[in-house]
């Protein structure tokens, strides 16, 4: 699983056992589940629109264990979703594509590059570059993702590494060594986008 799809995962994962208020594991089943909603390409934020619309549905006390009891709501959220953006297209007749947007976000990214992103310099380049072309090719967006990530891990100080486990033991009391390193990955890497709004080049996100 490459490191987009991971913190798509993760994400999710983190957001249903707050809701559900256990923080357990997901079950192989629902992992696949989760995959598939990737692939539809339903947007993170909707999945989650879809778990709470659970939570908030469930009443006289009854819980939710697994994953599956939310997919009536996040696809009724991801239809939602779809009808308001096609609205939103017509009334707006929106001329600016994703191709653009993203080109957009990449171009005041680099305006500001800090010293210490430079090296990531040539792979946002090249983002931008592929987002030119007639046909925007999804897979090699998502490894230079990858790649920019990788190279995030690499510049991060110990002190940030500290400050991440810092959180990550408050946070997570309970998980196994494997998965902690899992997120914590994760948690670095967003400190890094968030610290110096890094964009993303995949489409995925957008």
């Amino acid at each position: 699983m490459d490191s987009f799809r991971e913190e798509y995962c993760q994400a999710i994962a983190r957001h249903f056992f707050k809701r559900r208020g256990t923080p357990f594991f997901l079950s192989s089943k629902e992992i696949d589940l989760v995959c598939s909603w990737e692939r539809m390409g339903i947007p993170l934020r909707v999945v989650i629109e879809g778990i709470d619309r659970s939570c908030e549905v469930k009443g006289g006390g009854k819980t939710f264990h697994t994953l599956q009891y939310c997919t009536p709501h996040v696809l009724e959220s991801y239809r939602l979703f779809k009808e308001k953006r096609v609205g939103r297209r017509n009334k707006e007749e929106e001329d600016v594509s994703l191709e653009d947007k993203i080109r957009t976000e990449i171009t005041k990214f680099l305006k500001n590059l800090p010293d210490r992103l430079v090296v990531m310099k040539e792979l946002f380049l090249k983002a931008d570059e592929l987002l030119s072309e007639e046909t925007m090719d999804e897979t090699l967006l998502e490894g230079l993702d990858e790649k920019i990530e990788n190279i995030l891990l690499t510049l991060a100080s110990s002190e940030e590494k500290k400050s991440v486990k810092r959180q990550l033991k408050k946070e997570f009391e309970d998980l196994y060594p494997a998965e902690t390193g899992r997120i914590f990955k994760l948690r670095l890497i967003k400190s890094f986008r968030e610290k110096y709004k890094i964009p993303y080049v995949s489409p995925f996100y957008y």
